[in-house]
């Protein structure tokens, strides 16, 4: 860690971000509870030359697939909202994703529309009560590097 910023940005040092979040609805940390695991972790770089920086160079890009507990989960926006929280709070200079996986919830594609919009994303940060929910989520995280 450099400036409270990650300088090895792996899969290892990625889940080891968000492995000890807590589920909002259970006593649990998203991994005890299979919500997040190293193999839907992804990080790779998009050289398309529609979206190259404009430098450029490719865009770093993480990308995490949650997979919610059940197919109704009511919380699967929270935790997606906390893990993008967290790795945005300790990551720069890379493009994160965090998705649904396919065939794990009812909404999936609502999910994902939310999650990927950056102004719905920041209300939800803005939000008092989703705020103090938030942070009771991730309070536990611990990351040492």
């Amino acid at each position: 860690m450099k400036d409270n910023k990650l300088i090895n940005v792996s899969i290892d040092t990625i889940f080891e971000v968000i492995r000890d979040i807590k589920d909002p609805e259970h006593p649990n940390s998203l991994e005890e509870l299979q919500i997040v695991s190293k193999n839907d972790i992804k990080i790779t770089e998009i050289d398309d030359e529609e979206v190259l920086c404009k430098c450029n160079a490719p865009i770093k890009s993480i990308e995490i697939t949650i997979t919610p507990t059940v197919p109704h989960c009511s919380m699967a926006g929270i935790i997606g909202i906390c893990v993008l929280s967290e790795l945005e709070r300790l990551i720069d200079k890379y493009w994160i994703k965090v998705i649904i996986k396919e065939n794990s919830h009812v909404n999936r594609d609502a999910l994902n529309k939310q999650l990927s919009d950056k102004d719905r994303v920041m209300a939800a940060l803005e939000n008092d009560s989703l705020i103090d929910l938030i942070s009771s989520c991730v309070l536990h995280v611990k990351f040492y590097e």
